[in-house]
Formats: C-alpha cells, sequence, structure tokens
C-alpha cells in the first residue's frame, strides 16, 4: 500500500481518453503493454509534484486551488514514446510537442501558490499523458495522428493504493480563453 499524496493534474475527458486508445489499438501498442498499460479512467497530466498528505496540506492545496487564475488551453497530443532512466521504471508517454504559455502560466500559478505556503518549488512538468508506469519495454518516439485536449479545469486529488488511484479533493474551472486564435480552436 503507497502513502496517500496530494496533487493537482488535469484530467482528459472521455473523448481524448478514447482517442487515445484507439491509437494505441490501431498501433498494437495497446496489446504490447498488456496488463501494465495504466487504466485510462486515471490518466491524467500532473500539475505538481506529490506531497505526504495531511490536514494541513490538504487545506492549503485548497486555498491555492481556489485561487488559479489561469486562462484555459489547449494542448495536442501528437506523440509517443516510452523511456526511463532504469529498465523497472518505464513510462510510455503520449505527449505534446508544443507547451502553450498557459501551460506555463498555470505550472507558474501553482508553483507560486506552493512557496507562499512554504512548500519547496516544483519540478518541470511538459504536456503529456502517461498511459504506462511500468512498461514492458522502451518505444522510440513517434508521431500520432494530432488528438487536442483543451484544459479547462484543475484537480486537487489524493492518490495511493496498488493499483494506484486517486479521490479527487476539489476542482476549478480555468478562466475562459480570450477572443482570438485559441478561442476559435474548436471550430478547426
Amino acid at each position: 500500500m503507497t502513502t496517500p499524496s496530494l496533487f493537482f493534474m488535469a484530467k482528459p475527458p472521455a473523448e481524448v481518453r478514447h482517442a487515445v486508445q484507439q491509437t494505441l489499438a490501431v498501433n498494437g501498442w495497446d496489446t504490447a503493454l498488456g496488463d501494465t498499460l495504466f487504466a485510462p479512467h486515471h490518466w491524467h497530466q500532473s500539475l505538481s509534484h506529490p506531497l505526504a498528505s495531511t490536514p494541513a496540506l490538504r487545506h492549503a492545496l485548497v486555498e491555492i486551488g481556489a485561487h488559479i487564475r489561469t486562462q484555459a488551453f489547449t494542448v495536442l497530443l501528437n506523440r509517443i514514446a516510452g523511456t526511463a532512466a532504469d529498465q523497472a521504471a518505464i513510462h510510455w508517454k503520449v505527449h505534446a510537442t508544443a507547451k502553450p504559455a498557459a501551460f506555463d502560466a498555470l505550472l507558474a500559478n501553482i508553483r507560486d501558490g506552493l512557496q507562499a505556503h512554504g512548500i519547496d518549488g516544483m519540478p518541470g512538468h511538459s504536456p503529456h499523458v502517461t498511459v504506462s508506469y511500468r512498461a514492458p519495454h522502451r518505444l522510440a518516439r513517434q508521431a500520432i495522428q494530432p488528438i487536442p485536449w483543451r484544459i479547462d479545469e484543475v484537480l486537487l486529488v489524493e492518490g495511493q493504493g496498488d493499483p494506484y488511484r486517486y479521490e479527487p479533493l476539489g476542482r476549478w474551472s480555468l478562466r475562459p480563453a480570450p477572443q482570438g486564435l485559441e478561442s476559435q480552436r474548436a471550430l478547426w
């Protein structure tokens, strides 16, 4: 059993998860992953590092979440790769080649909130969804059919267990994107 941890995340909606599942199936990657495929309903984009869960920390993170003021944005998941520092922890991730400025702004908003509460900074993140944390082998980076993912809310979750799962503790909507190119993306 794992120690409960708290972290911020974005969760892809059902249509994005379905598109990723189709991409995995068409290429035989779902079969290659077998039972190491992480449950699609738990796929997510981490927006902070996991922190040991305590009531005081939970209170601080809820306050941080309530003060997130970043705009919603779209990432385009368009490649897959399976890499690891060691053979025991090969992660297969569906990535976005480009990182929207609003993604960095969201991370900065969360990081600044953590620091204001005396919580150490956080590691960098890039737009992705991890589909396996224990893949049987590496996978060279490859282009995939682009999958647009509109990130318009942030969740605070408590994660734990084996198999790993998380429970949402709070959710906050991001601000609507301004008029212009980003707001027109759904029309393309």
